[in-house]
């Protein structure tokens, strides 16, 4: 087994484990075809950075299946992941960037950030337990440990929740969100449902809202229980 390292991660090697990592579904292997498209590189070169991972231990490659981590991988795919949001945390928080702008900023900053840089980050910012979308902030040892949440899209009519985090790479998306002021830890209340799978109607704060189902199923929640359950 590789040995744990805290030397930086090339921009390349970084972003395929990135991808991987967030492409994973139900510990399948990620179909090279699907990891090409994400990152917007050739079949070509998908494949030979996947070997190349494989030769260094982060990745298993199934011919014809794709490609999945290795443990080590995986750790420091979430060591990458945690670098990128501690980035989007400073952006946001001290130096006020909106943010639908944090996202490529901390994608280019992520790379270049050592382990102790990384740890001075986390002191300066307190230890942030999220990212400002709401994702989980891995801990420094490359374990994640997720809250318990839902899709937006299976709350009941009449129920309440609270938002957890919502989808960070699409800008427009987010101002968007913005400006229905659905952000993580709005409470939020669904007072129906269109008929025929139809989009939801919510409220936010002491403003209604339509929201349609397909969006509904990318937005993460904690239901809160009422006062008669």
């Amino acid at each position: 087994m590789p040995e744990h390292t805290d030397v930086l991660l090339t921009t390349g090697v970084g972003e395929y484990l990135e991808a991987i990592y967030k492409l994973t579904d139900d510990e399948s292997p990620v179909p090279l075809p699907t990891l090409s498209d994400h990152l917007g590189v050739s079949a070509a070169s998908a494949n030979e950075m996947v070997r190349k991972l494989s030769d260094r231990g982060l990745a298993h490659y199934e011919p014809y299946k794709g490609a999945s981590l290795t443990e080590e991988g995986r750790r420091q795919a979430l060591s990458v992941i945690r670098r990128h949001r501690l980035w989007e945390r400073l952006l946001t928080d001290f130096l006020e960037m909106p943010w639908d702008e944090v996202h490529e900023e901390a994608c280019r900053l992520e790379h270049a950030t050592s382990a102790a840089l990384e740890a001075r980050l986390s002191r300066f910012l307190d230890a942030p337990s999220s990212c400002p979308h709401g994702h989980t902030m891995p801990g420094a040892d490359g374990t994640l440990e997720q809250p318990e949440m839902v899709p937006l899209s299976t709350l009941t009519p009449g129920g309440q929740a609270v938002v957890i985090e919502v989808p960070e790479e699409d800008a427009a998306l987010l101002r968007y969100l913005d400006e229905l002021n659905l952000r993580p830890s709005r409470v939020i209340t669904l007072l129906g449902v269109e008929p025929f799978n139809g989009p939801l109607r919510l409220r936010i704060d002491d403003r209604d809202c339509i929201l349609g189902r397909n969006l509904a199923d990318r937005i993460s929640v904690q239901i809160l229980e009422t006062a008669d359950e």
